[in-house]
């Protein structure tokens, strides 16, 4: 198995984007580009109208290195969207594309309006079956949650960092919730008995409601 030595940056201005670009480029030049990944973070709040909080990306090569890259959609909104906009039309020169339970994902790209289009995407769980026993994590084969997997078979601190994901995921819904809150007039058991169905929309609001 190829250990990667791993780099990682936060894009947090323009810089760090530009840095990126020309050290993506470099590795395509070289012909030593293996894979790349992609990942977001959520609230969770609801899977069609939900939008990212968080976008990740990286590749790793031939060469045993790897860079990883995050950038924040509710602190540099705009600088996420172009990020992620460049990162589109460069891993589309990836040999394969990869998320883990990825048409999450894209969908997530698609409720920010940066959708991914080229045909290299692909799924790690279809690896993670392929390169172990097809046999239900129920009766002892490999987990396919990312989570599991990465904690058992990649690194042991995937625990404490989804944690770690999971009190600002928490922190965000709340936030929104209170918004939701004053601007609708209800209470929070209202707003979350609404949100119970997964196929409520704004048009499924009361009137008086939408007008807010």
């Amino acid at each position: 198995m190829l250990k990667c030595k791993w780099t990682h940056v936060d894009i947090t201005d323009t810089t760090h984007l530009y840095a990126m670009v020309e050290s993506f480029n470099r590795t395509l030049s070289r012909g030593v580009l293996l894979a790349s990944a992609l990942d977001t973070e959520t609230t969770g709040l609801h899977h069609i109208y939900d939008k990212p909080f968080l976008f990740q990306f990286g590749w790793c090569t031939s060469e045993g290195t790897g860079f990883t890259y995050l950038v924040d959609l509710e602190e540099t909104p705009e600088l996420a969207i172009r990020t992620i906009t460049i990162w589109n039309t460069l891993v589309a020169q990836a040999p394969i594309y990869l998320g883990h339970h990825v048409s999450f994902d894209l969908n997530m790209l698609l409720n920010i309006n940066v959708p991914y289009w080229a045909p290299n995407i692909s799924d790690t769980q279809i690896w993670i079956r392929l390169g172990s026993d097809a046999i239900p994590e129920r009766k002892g084969g490999v987990p396919l949650a990312l989570k599991k997997f990465a904690t058992n078979y990649i690194d042991r601190s995937a625990a404490t960092m989804e944690a770690k994901l999971s009190k600002e995921r928490t922190a965000i819904a709340k936030k929104y919730n209170i918004t939701l809150k004053r601007s609708l007039g209800w209470t929070l058991k209202q707003i979350e008995e609404f949100f119970k169905d997964k196929l409520h929309t704004y048009e499924d609001l009361p009137e008086e409601a939408r007008q807010k």
